[in-house]
């Protein structure tokens, strides 16, 4: 990644996180460790692996192969089950029925995509010779599939471009040549349009670029483009084909008219990762990334309107921390991976961003407390949230009406994180049960 000081960072609004919060460890740290995997390749730029949430599953592919863990039963420990390719540096895959694409951090003439007709019990080498026809620069980047049809699916490849199956990695065909080549980041279909596929990274001389069809691959035009740029990736909208962020380094647009063109830029000091729909409220949208320098920070910033403005919601020192990399959104869960700090959760509740009227205006009462905590606002409070100092949500209550009292007497003794949603907005506030 090229390093460069922010000097727009200050016009982004930021909100500190409340101290106490804390993510909760998942596990994978040495498995799931990018720079290790990065530093095992001669094209270190072109391993920028990401997680996929299927059912209950989360599946993170690693520099040991693909793992997965059963959300809905193991959220709260650190077990992984290995699914598949064991010790195989694994960048992205796919998944249809037990039908799987794995796109591996192989370069030259073989296993640059391994099959599986068994749900990843076995694999064979499913890498077409079509890869091999216009270059011997033989490296497959990204892997995208099509939401309303599992069979499509689309790959980057690092020395031409990009190319499309219609039978789940049988047959190949070349959609459009062009690659940057210095950063190629990400390819997707978009959900609501699905002959609208865009593709983004980097060129050569330091140049981003969006590409974009809107007809399936038959016609291409770049649609966004930036000097001394990376574009990381698109975000789309859950339901609007319009509406969709493109996000990179220092930066998060917005377009309202399919990536034609682009408004609503804010500015970031650090390199956008990922940029990821709340799927059941769009207007909520979180985002992270990694610094372009040292730091033991991790950041995650929220919008509530769509992308339009972003606040700081989160933050947490990590000794030697190099970023996030990748967010997912289970339920109330955000799933985080890290660089190289392997994966974590949180709350959403606690990413809540903070309304100073609210928070000024709502008094919680007493503080220090033994039994009872009484909550007061002008404002209808409709949930109140009570997380202990490792994030954990201990207590839950919905309401509808300015007054709140919540029992403590179940609780230990210690610093607890109160999170009060109301019809305004949402504020925070730190207890403390004796």
């Amino acid at each position: 990644m090229k390093h460069s000081v922010w000097k727009h960072a200050l016009l982004l609004l930021l909100f500190s996180a409340p101290a106490s919060a804390q993510m909760t460890y998942l596990g994978l740290k040495d498995e799931s460790n990018v720079r290790k995997a990065q530093k095992a390749s001669t094209a270190s730029f072109t391993y920028w692996s990401k997680t996929k949430i299927i059912g209950d599953y989360l599946y993170v592919p690693t520099r040991k192969g693909i793992y997965r863990k059963n959300l809905k039963t193991t959220l709260n420990d650190t077990l992984w089950q290995q699914y598949a390719l064991p010790n195989v540096p694994v960048r992205d895959f796919v998944k249809n029925g037990t039908s799987v694409l794995a796109i591996t951090h192989t370069e030259g003439t073989s296993n640059l995509i391994m099959k599986s007709a068994n749900d990843g019990q076995s694999f064979t080498d499913a890498t077409s010779s079509f890869f091999f026809k216009n270059t011997s620069v033989n490296g497959i980047l990204q892997i995208a599939q099509n939401p309303n049809d599992a069979n499509s699916v689309a790959v980057l490849h690092r020395g031409y471009g990009i190319a499309q199956s219609t039978d789940f990695g049988s047959n190949w065909k070349n959609l459009h040549a062009f690659l940057g080549g210095y950063q190629d980041w990400f390819v997707g279909f978009n959900p609501n349009d699905s002959g609208n596929i865009m593709y983004t990274g980097e060129e050569i001389f330091f140049r981003s670029y969006v590409q974009a069809t809107y007809d399936g691959g038959t016609t291409w035009q770049r649609v966004d483009s930036l000097q001394t740029h990376c574009t990381h990736g698109i975000a789309f909208h859950p339901t609007d084909k319009n509406v969709m962020l493109s996000y990179g380094e220092g930066r998060i647009g917005r377009s309202t008219d399919q990536g034609r063109t682009w408004t609503d830029f804010n500015f970031f000091p650090i390199y956008v990762f990922k940029v990821l729909y709340d799927p059941a409220n769009p207007d909520i949208v979180y985002a992270s990334g990694d610094f372009p320098g040292i730091s033991d920070d991790l950041l995650i910033y929220k919008s509530a309107d769509g992308g339009k403005t972003w606040y700081l919601s989160y933050r947490q020192t990590l000794k030697n921390s190099d970023g996030i990399m990748d967010l997912q959104l289970y339920k109330d869960q955000l799933i985080i991976y890290t660089l190289i700090n392997g994966i974590y959760f949180i709350d959403t509740a606690l990413l809540e961003v903070q309304d100073p009227e609210v928070a000024a205006k709502t008094t919680v009462y007493p503080n220090p407390a033994t039994e009872v905590v009484h909550i007061e606002s002008p404002y209808t409070l409709n949930r109140v949230s009570l997380y202990d100092h490792t994030g954990k949500r201990v207590l839950q209550q919905t309401l509808n009406s300015g007054k709140a009292s919540v029992n403590l007497q179940a609780l230990a003794a210690g610093i607890y994180h109160v999170v009060l949603d109301t019809e305004k907005g949402s504020a925070s506030k730190k207890i403390i049960k004796k």
